[in-house]
Parts: structure tokens; sequence; C-alpha cells
């Protein structure tokens, strides 16, 4: 992978936020392409109030030697959205991640997991004790990346469009 490197991954500030979005939304209209292209989703239409204002909460994105944002991942506290997991985790020590992109030309390169180590440490930093996410199984290596991770399956959802995958882990990566 010559001349593919990456120059530093940091919080997102303020400043920075339509890269980022650009960047999301190009990886969203490739992934997801039953989403409306035009319009990105609920958290990433206020991006600074969900990730950047909390304490708790954080966006980072990897950037390219030449500035190109090529990787993103955020947490937020987890807030008991989803009805299949009512009731498994405490919601004031659980945190989502979301929003885990990698460039297409910088996939399999170990950037994916100097992004989760990098969320990590926030993370514990902040007083979190469970990593909490969801993925897909019709996305091409998700559910075996986040398993390298040391994330483990705790649900699968029985939507067959969605094909959702409940994962977790904790914060110091033992179970």
């Amino acid at each position: 992978m010559e001349g593919l490197e990456i120059s530093h991954i940091k919080q997102v500030s303020r400043s920075e936020i339509p890269l980022v979005l650009d960047f999301t939304m190009e990886v969203i209209r490739e992934v997801f392409p039953m989403f409306d292209p035009q319009i990105p989703p609920k958290d990433l239409q206020k991006l600074e109030e969900t990730y950047l204002l909390p304490e708790r909460a954080a966006f980072f994105a990897a950037y390219s030697k030449e500035g190109k944002v090529v990787g993103t991942i955020a947490a937020r506290p987890y807030d008991g959205r989803i009805p299949q997991l009512m009731g498994c985790y405490d919601l004031t020590t659980t945190t989502e991640i979301v929003r885990c992109f990698v460039s297409s030309e910088f996939r399999r390169t170990g950037l994916g997991s100097k992004l989760v180590a990098k969320l990590t440490r926030f993370c514990k930093d902040v007083g979190y004790e469970t990593l909490y996410l969801h993925t897909h199984q019709f996305l091409p290596g998700a559910v075996d990346f986040w398993q390298t991770q040391g994330f483990v399956i705790t649900c699968v959802g029985n939507d067959p469009k969605w094909q959702t995958v409940h994962m977790d882990r904790s914060v110091s990566g033992q179970r």
C-alpha cells in the first residue's frame, strides 16, 4: 500500500465538520444505497450537538498526509434507543460506537484498528465500562472486523433488510 500514509487521528473540531460530513456522506452513499444520498442521518445533521459538545461523546477523524479525511469513528452515551436491548445495558456506563468508516483505499491497512484504539482510550478516560455497537451482515467484513477488536455478538436481529448484529465488549477488552 505504497503512498497510503496517515498523518494523524484526532478529535474533530467545529471547523472540521464540513470535511467530516463530506467524507461520512460519501461512505454512507457507498455502503447504504437505501438511504437518501442528499440527507445526512439525524446525528450527522447535528454533529456538533451530538458529538462535540457533550463531555462523554466524541467524533474522531483520521487524516491523510494531504489533509483529506480517510476514516472516522464516534461514540456517544448509549440511550437505550433499541427496544430489543431494553434492560441489557447500564445507561450510565455504556457508550455506543457509531460512524466507523474507512475510505476504500485505506481498508485493510490497520486504520480501522487504530481508530478503535483511539476511541477506546477516550471511552476509558471518560468512565465508560461497556462499548456497544451494531453492524449489519450485508457489510463485507464488518462482523469479522469487530470480532478482531474483541467484540462479541450479543444478539442478531431478524429483519431481513437490515440484518443487524448487536455486539459489545468491556472498555478493558475483557469479558
